[in-house]
């Protein structure tokens, strides 16, 4: 490839996402907001010459219309700046900011809007490299990852000293002041939003997710973990869900498909050190016919196939043991349609229900009995209360899951790969999960009316909380004690 036509994928790759990729709508929190923090839980730029390519896309908010700012970067559009079509002001008080939203100059100066943002990459092994950029009060860039292969673009200063651990990772992205860029000089703003889109040159395929954005606030404790700001952030889920994935090996175009699951425990806060912290998780997937699969799985990070290869998360997760029909021993997974009474030994060996093959009257489906039969499942996946790095007071780490799902194909001669990335979901904030009973409950927003009277630091600590606490906090019933960080009941 030429370094021409090297930019000419760059040009396209955006825009072939939109026939050739989509993205799941979860996040972080149960929705797309802006944050003060953003996790992406892969990037990719495994292959040689172009392959893959990792485009980082990081929106600031303009901060004009928020009423409540919280930082000195509050907003920089004054309201007699702007105006309708017939010269009458746009907007009125109670709006009062001091200066328009532009261009950052040179300076990089805070009384011109712009603030700056840490960027902590994780490798493999969760050693870290960081760099720090800065954005305006509107701004948006677009921040490109590729590796040490990559003849056409090298990799970025502050992104090539975590490529020797491998080729694919993670990145968590918060505010700093500007004054020190400290890592641990948090900054309480929440207007980041944040997409990454992986590509792969060679299959000829895009696929983009979400970033997780948790909403920064005032933590007084916070500062007492790492000597920074007294500035927190909204947990992440405990447990999480992959909604819907087809069974590695399901076929299309030229080859079959593969599931990559990139899943991490980010830092109780952001840019925290990973290495030598591990997490455990209990994976159950159901098939088509809601039998269940039981996997555990740990490590500093779990990226893994979910069917694939001698590492897989569970091999089971391969059309080759599927069946579409019904098993009464349970020895194969089954599709997701009306199961045959005259079993077909491989996930692919039914034709859909035309007359020719006879149901399964005792074991109904609510699907089209004319439908192909299709080897797909869903997965619940809790992280086990960990002990590792706990925080101050408690014997828990307080920290959460975020993951995403990169399905993808090559497309062989036809040269019609696929790629799709799912973001995994979880349950709202305050109910129970299916495996959360007893180990955690889905995290709460800063908004939420129920805890609106408590202090912060129960929402920023509330996975480091025992079962029980968490249900007080939910019921807005828990008294805040002399030490939040040293609860008592």
């Amino acid at each position: 490839m030429t370094k021409r036509a090297m930019k000419g994928w760059l040009r396209v790759a955006i825009v072939a996402l939109l026939v050739i990729g989509t993205a799941g709508p979860a996040l972080a929190n149960s929705e797309l907001h802006p944050g003060g923090r953003l996790f992406f839980p892969l990037w990719d730029v495994s292959g040689p010459g172009a392959g893959r390519l990792t485009f980082i896309i990081i929106t600031r908010l303009s901060l004009f219309g928020q009423t409540t700012p919280n930082s000195d970067a509050d907003s920089f559009i004054p309201p007699s700046a702007i105006y309708n079509d017939d010269g009458t002001p746009a907007f009125t008080p109670p709006f009062n900011y001091s200066n328009n939203c532009r261009p950052r100059t040179t300076t990089n100066s805070v009384s011109e809007g712009v603030n700056a943002v840490h960027f902590q990459y994780y490798g493999k092994t969760c050693a870290p490299s960081s760099e720090i950029v800065h954005m305006s009060c509107a701004d948006i860039d677009v921040f490109l990852l590729t590796g040490l292969n990559n003849t056409f673009v090298p990799p970025r200063n502050g992104f090539n000293g975590v490529l020797a651990q491998g080729d694919t990772g993670a990145l968590d992205v918060h505010f700093v002041d500007d004054a020190t860029l400290a890592i641990f000089s948090r900054i309480e703003e929440n207007s980041l939003m944040g997409h990454a889109i992986i590509s792969d040159v060679s299959e000829g395929w895009a696929a983009q997710y979400p970033a997780a954005a948790a909403k920064a606030t005032q933590c007084n404790h916070c500062a007492t973990i790492d000597g920074g700001n007294a500035v927190g952030y909204e947990a992440y889920p405990k447990e999480v869900f992959i909604p819907w994935v087809l069974a590695d090996g399901f076929p299309q175009g030229g080859g079959t498909l593969k599931n990559l699951l990139s899943l991490w425990a980010p830092g109780f806060l952001p840019g925290d050190l990973l290495t030598g912290v591990g997490f455990q998780t209990t994976a159950i997937w159901y098939d088509g016919r809601e039998r269940p699969h039981r996997r555990d799985k740990g490590g500093h990070s779990i990226v893994e196939f979910l069917g694939t290869g001698p590492t897989a998360i569970d091999s089971r997760f391969n059309i080759s043991n599927w069946t579409c029909g019904h098993t009464d021993i349970g020895d194969k997974s089954e599709n997701d349609s009306a199961p045959k009474s005259d079993l077909g030994p491989t996930a692919a060996s039914c034709d859909p229900v035309f007359g020719g093959d006879l149901l399964d009257s005792v074991h109904q489906s609510d699907n089209f009995d004319s439908q192909t039969s299709t080897p797909i499942g869903w997965w619940d996946i809790v992280m086990n209360s960990d002990s590792q790095q706990p925080l101050p007071g408690f014997s828990r780490s307080g920290r959460g899951l975020v993951g995403v799902v990169l399905t993808s194909g090559a497309g062989g001669a036809e040269g019609k790969g696929a790629g799709e990335a799912i973001r995994l979901w979880h349950k709202d904030p305050c109910e129970i999960g299916p495996q959360g009973l007893g180990n955690a409950l889905g995290p709460p927003h800063l908004r939420d009316v129920l805890i609106a009277t408590l202090s912060p630091d129960y929402i920023v600590f509330f996975n480091a909380y025992t079962f029980t606490q968490q249900a007080r906090i939910c019921r807005g019933e828990f008294p805040p004690p002399p030490d939040p960080l040293r609860p008592t009941l």
